[in-house]
């Protein structure tokens, strides 16, 4: 996916690398293949990556509202409408009837469109505390708040799956947020450091807490993303011209479930081959999108 904060002047190869491998990840995860749990750290990567940005590099940008609608909003409006269409040829309700008609629109035809709303809300959200409180402070509020959801994760975990989409996933998303946050604060001190470690520390004891398994995926994305960011200048500087593959990977995420019904049989026999061709087909749409009408892509993809 691109990011969803505003960019910074430079853009770091190995960051647009880790989106392309997040990407695959994701389609992994909903091709249900062996292993696709995993995953799921893909999305996980994808908040992590925009809220870095956000309170790391782009920490003294603000959020244009319009702009962060334009990105967001609208390719999921008309993604919306476009599985929508979908699930009406095949005769199969648009949204399912128990998650109610609030909660059905939000996550759309195919839940994977949940995703769209709840990073716009969260960035908004984010971009009007970060421009009122200082950094330490909110070291230590985003430190409180990360310890809190990982360590309640037995608390929130079964009531939020009985509620169902979106709720579950915007529930299951909130840490990550906080530790996107923290990571992009974490090198501005002492305080801000500590507040990171003690959020990897209740990482690793909610690993064996009831409902652990969230937990460590949770800690593998977190670990992925500091892996990266932990790399000397000069391991990182040997990836080159990444951005034009990784301008594609929001579109991924978009139209990837069409892909996952086309490579259903193949997705079944062999997952591997399957769950690669599903994102090259991706990948070129998208670019074909891009390439016919550069104007509209903005917009959808």
């Amino acid at each position: 996916m691109t990011d969803m904060a505003p960019k910074s002047a430079s853009r770091d190869q190995s960051i647009e690398l880790l989106r392309v491998f997040a990407a695959l990840g994701i389609v992994w995860f909903h091709s249900t293949a062996p292993g696709y749990i995993i995953g799921y750290a893909g999305l996980e990567v994808f908040i992590l990556i925009t809220f870095y940005f956000e309170l790391g590099p782009n920490l003294n940008r603000g959020v244009s509202p319009l702009d962060l609608a334009k990105r967001l909003l609208v390719p999921w409006a008309f993604w919306w409408c476009v599985y929508a269409a979908l699930f009406t040829a095949l005769k199969r309700p648009i949204f399912e009837v128990h998650t109610g008609i609030v909660g059905g629109i939000l996550s759309g035809p195919w839940g994977h469109l949940w995703y769209l709303p709840f990073i716009f809300a969260m960035l908004l959200l984010v971009s009007l505390v970060k421009q009122r409180v200082p950094p330490t402070v909110l070291s230590v509020v985003f430190g409180v708040l990360a310890c809190g959801l990982i360590l309640g994760t037995p608390i929130w975990r079964g009531p939020s799956l009985l509620i169902g989409p979106p709720v579950a996933q915007w529930i299951h998303a909130l840490p990550l947020v906080a530790v996107g946050c923290l990571l992009g604060l974490h090198r501005r001190g002492r305080l801000e450091g500590v507040c990171f470690l003690a959020t990897l520390i209740a990482l690793l004891v909610a690993v064996f807490l009831p409902y652990g398994r969230v937990s460590a995926v949770y800690l593998l994305a977190t670990i992925i993303m500091l892996a990266v960011l932990c790399l000397p200048r000069s391991w990182r500087d040997r990836v080159k011209n990444v951005d034009s593959l990784s301008g594609k990977m929001l579109g991924v995420y978009l139209v990837h479930p069409i892909f996952l019904k086309l490579f259903e049989p193949i997705t079944h026999r062999v997952p591997v081959a399957g769950v690669i061709g599903v994102f090259i087909a991706s990948v070129l749409l998208v670019a074909l999108i891009q390439k016919l009408s550069p104007k509209v892509a903005k917009w959808i993809v």
